[in-house]
């Protein structure tokens, strides 16, 4: 069994549609269940795929004007995100689906199971999902275009959500050695050999934690990549339309209500993502401070034991070299910095918009 098995089957059954599980990890390789997981999503991609048709045939017949211009831009970014999103799900299946088998191996036989916390952050997300859909229900007119625009995000969140849900059982796993390593190194002055021992293995599956966080991270980077383009692009689509709703007298009060909930759900995915990159990423650097300090300690000990200090010294080198940074691909840092970023981004175009 793997973590998939583990999540709620309401959230496992939203994945799924979504293509972003395409696997089961109690199926075997080539039975007929590995091609039915695989065309789970298939009838979501053929309404997506519809609403694509009808929104550009609506465009083709109208008015050549600067809105029209933007919206078309704004599509072509949105479309070419999800079918980067739906390539790079087929592609990592597989080897999601072994990480995920190499990370159900490593756990740390610890007393205290961890209790599941309330995710507000993910909570915000699905109510304003639901708000979509009632908007959907409300105006049918605006049917297709919000399901053309609210594909694109609902693709990108999945994954992202899918991910959360892979790194709260991560930072558990982490949380639970960091305990260990505390009360062995912390809160226990005179280290034995025994003890030595059981801080090295700890330290072992923590090296080994931090390996597989960051491949599995690797597969998701992509994606992320994406996201952040349309994070930008939608961004700068709302102020946008909020500039020109302002300045035009006989903007649809609808068309804004569906642009500030969609802003708002913008935010709260972006806000999601830098919180749970930033928890994990401290969690798991929170280990090598504790051996750190306890070699510290008998270094001050001039009556410690030279064989122990060596070992403590080795030890706090092994996890200060495996201490984990995320990021996509190498091009920026996924922790606070990268808010700061996207937040001088928008407001640099923001300032260009009220210019021109």
């Amino acid at each position: 069994m793997c973590l998939v098995e583990d999540i709620p089957f309401l959230m496992r059954t939203i994945y799924r549609l979504h293509g972003v599980i395409q696997f089961s990890c109690n199926t075997p390789p080539k039975s007929f269940l590995t091609y039915f997981y695989r065309l789970y999503c298939l009838p979501v991609l053929l309404v997506y795929g519809y609403c694509c048709y009808s929104w550009l045939d609506f465009y083709v017949n109208i008015a050549d004007t600067s809105p029209t211009k933007v919206d078309l831009i704004i599509s072509g970014i949105g479309i070419a995100s999800s079918i980067v999103s739906l390539i790079t799900f087929v592609v990592r299946n597989n080897k999601l689906k072994i990480l995920l088998l190499e990370l159900n191996a490593i756990k740390t036989k610890s007393p205290e199971a961890q209790k599941p916390e309330t995710n507000w952050m993910k909570i915000g997300i699905l109510s304003t999902v639901i708000t979509h859909f009632v908007f959907m229900l409300v105006f049918p007119a605006f049917s297709d275009s919000c399901v053309y625009y609210f594909m694109p995000t609902a693709i990108g969140l999945s994954d992202h959500l899918f991910l959360d849900e892979i790194l709260q059982y991560i930072r558990w796993e982490f949380t639970n050695i960091n305990k260990e390593l505390e009360r062995y190194c912390i809160e226990n002055v005179a280290l034995n050999y025994q003890e030595m021992c059981r801080i090295d293995e700890f330290s072992l599956r923590h090296c080994d934690l931090v390996s597989v966080t960051i491949d599995i991270n690797k597969l998701f980077d992509i994606v992320t990549i994406s996201s952040m383009i349309a994070w930008l692009v939608y961004a700068i689509d709302f102020f946008y339309y909020l500039i020109h709703s302002l300045l035009v007298e006989n903007t649809r009060i609808t068309v804004l209500a569906f642009g500030i909930s969609d802003a708002f759900l913008m935010l709260l995915w972006f806000s999601m993502m830098v919180r749970m990159y930033s928890r994990t990423q401290n969690e798991a650097n929170q280990g090598a401070e504790f051996v750190h300090d306890a070699w510290n300690q008998y270094c001050k000990n001039l009556n410690a034991q030279k064989k122990i200090m060596s070992s403590l010294e080795q030890i706090s080198l092994r996890l200060l070299n495996h201490k984990i940074y995320f990021t996509a691909r190498n091009f920026f840092k996924l922790d606070e910095t990268f808010c700061h970023m996207m937040i001088a981004a928008i407001a640099t175009y923001v300032v260009i918009l009220f210019q021109f």
